[in-house]
């Protein structure tokens, strides 16, 4: 292994490198940093307990992002919660300051990025400008707008810091020898340091996101391609260091992950802690939910080309599950065949030449394999937000390429700084686009349902959007459109009585929960709600009636426990209803409608 090294005539790069990133990560979203919260944000930052009440920074670590009150997915990010903490006693609850820090991340996993390609390229123009498209990638732009995308940001932070330090000390350890820091003291210590920001950045990778995993599978691609087959290779004893610190470092901060994991999986579904599953071909729902493996085979090698298209090809689209699941005679189903091939045999050629393109390979895989729907349906089909690992490969892939066209010369990576700038302006133009349409949730569907006229889960999404901006008779439209193609549909006819209640047509909107209901019995929001429409009527007999089936399927949510509340001050019984609306507090509380109801007994 050579010692990286950078030629004086190129030493400027190291100077100008960092202070380019910044103006193009400041020139890709200084547009868009004061976009509100959107979507998921509301519920993991604005409504948090663990982010916005006091007192909480030990309980986030024994709690998944959304607090237990999530009912179709358990996600354990405790740094990443913990930092939007932190984000709100600095910067207040300003998407402001939450996005600046999203930007920083991004430019920091260039940076990073750019310097671990660099050590193995030797040059640093090749891993400079491959850093830069990187940065600029179209693909990269979710994970800034919506601010929840920081989990798979300080994922690859973790990643990617962890790989560089692993490079580092291999370089150090295995590579100079001659330069005298051979021996027990001196390779103990640069073990011993290399070590410690190894298992700082990969508890930074595990305790993010689940996308931070992949470092466990880079880690034994790196160590396996670190050295030559024959020649140049350390003693057995250097080598035993290295790879028992490199275990050590990923095994500790997993062995956490799954722990807390479990801990936040047990609390999440305790009895009435989450909502009940939403059906299998819900609109808005990964449609591979509930599909047996051999069903949702094919879909997953189409998920292989949807990201690979992704890479190369990047749009604006924001929803990417299809519109029927995709069987063996898929066009895209066979490029996923295709891509899965290739990137298998790639790995056997370069694994044999123990090649860096190795990494890049294993990093695609280990990340298909988190995304692919296989070993169970995720909580999406598709996401931009899923898709940093894949780009990361990309940036290797671009490195190689300067490199082995421009055969060293530094004149001919400057020529190769010409595409590359083109190829940055063209996607600077598309992320400005991206931009603005994390101005508001209804542009952002509203282009969805333009890209997808005829898709129903496109109607649901912008007429839902419609609905929570107020403008009821606009979202129902919309609403019944996507019932119209799917009739089945609970999520979209919860959002049309939703639209109606709030337009006065308290009629209409009974009707619809009766409906569903009637279309399945245990759902305790429709029994809810129409709890709330009897006791604003003073019909205390239906009120009762919906409460105690409402306390038959979840007795212990905190959406049950605020109707029985309610349903006793009606009743006139103050106690009960006190009694009630401190348990809810106990639960939560931040919880405003509980401190109401407690304020006006």
């Amino acid at each position: 292994m050579q010692p990286f090294h950078i030629p004086d005539s190129v030493k400027t790069i190291r100077v100008f490198f960092p202070v380019l990133m910044v103006v193009l990560v400041a020139g890709l979203y200084v547009s868009s940093l004061d976009n509100p919260f959107m979507l998921d944000d509301i519920a993991v930052i604005v409504n948090n307990p663990d982010v916005v009440e006091p007192g909480g920074m030990g309980s986030l670590w024994l709690h998944d992002i959304w607090n237990g009150q999530h009912g179709e997915s358990i996600k354990y990010q405790p740094l990443t919660v913990l930092t939007y903490r932190l984000n709100a006693q600095m910067t207040g609850l300003s998407p402001v300051g939450f996005r600046v820090v999203n930007a920083g991340l991004l430019g920091l996993v260039g940076l990073l990025v750019a310097l671990w390609i660099g050590r193995y390229t030797g040059h640093p123009a090749a891993a400079a400008l491959a850093g830069f498209v990187f940065v600029a990638h179209p693909a990269n732009a979710e994970s800034v707008n919506h601010l929840v995308g920081r989990s798979d940001l300080l994922a690859m932070v973790g990643v990617v810091g962890f790989a560089l330090v692993q490079r580092l000390v291999l370089e150090l350890l295995g590579a100079h020898r001659k330069r005298g820091i051979e021996g027990p003291v001196r390779v103990g210590a640069v073990a011993g340091v290399g070590m410690a920001a190894g298992l700082v950045f990969a508890s930074v990778a595990l305790l993010s996101s689940d996308t931070g995993l992949v470092v466990i599978p880079v880690a034994v691609a790196q160590g396996w391609v670190a050295y030559p087959r024959k020649k140049g290779r350390p003693t057995v004893g250097i080598r035993c260091v290295l790879h028992g610190a490199t275990a050590i470092c990923v095994a500790v901060p997993a062995w956490v992950y799954l722990w807390g994991y479990e801990i936040a999986a047990s609390m999440a579904v305790a009895p009435g802690g989450v909502g009940r599953p939403i059906g299998v071909y819900d609109v808005g729902v990964n449609p591979l939910a509930g599909l047996e493996l051999a069903e949702r085979v094919p879909a997953a090698l189409t998920i292989l080309s949807h990201y690979g298209g992704l890479v190369v090809r990047p749009g604006v689209g924001f929803y990417h599950s299809p519109w029927a699941i995709p069987g063996w005679d898929s066009a895209s189903t066979l490029s996923g065949v295709f891509l899965l091939l290739t990137a298998v045999g790639v790995l056997g050629a370069t694994a044999y030449r123990r090649h860096w393109g190795t990494i890049a390979v294993v990093l695609v895989l280990s990340q298909y394999v988190l995304v692919s729907n296989l070993g169970g349906a995720t909580q999406a089909y598709a996401s931009n937000l899923r898709s940093m690992p894949f780009t990361v490969a990309g940036a290797f892939v671009l490195a190689w390429l300067i490199n082995r066209t421009t055969g060293g010369s530094t004149r001919a990576r400057v020529v190769a700084a010409v595409p590359c700038a083109v190829v940055v302006g063209m996607s600077l133009v598309l992320v400005l686009k991206v931009n603005e349409l994390w101005f508001s949730p209804a542009r952002l569907m509203a282009a969805e349902l333009a890209r997808r006229p005829e898709d129903p889960v496109a109607m649901y999404h912008y007429g839902s959007a419609l609905v929570n901006a107020g403008r009821f008779e606009r979202g129902a439209f919309w609403l019944e459109g996507s019932l119209g193609h799917r009739a089945s549909s609970m999520r979209a006819r919860h959002q049309l009585a939703l639209a109606r209640l709030m337009r006065g047509d308290t009629s209409g909107a009974r009707t619809l929960y009766v409906r569903i209901l009637d279309m399945d019995g245990g759902d305790v929001r429709a029994c809810a709600q129409l709890a709330n429409m009897a006791l604003a009527e003073s019909d205390l007999v239906a009120a009762r009636g919906y409460v105690e089936r409402a306390v038959g399927m979840q007795p212990l949510s905190v959406e049950v426990m605020l109707l029985r509340a309610r349903l006793a001050a009606a009743e006139g019984d103050v106690v009960e209803a006190e009694r009630w609306y401190r348990v809810v507090l106990e639960r939560e509380g931040g919880n405003v409608l509980a401190r109401e109801g407690l304020a006006g007994l």
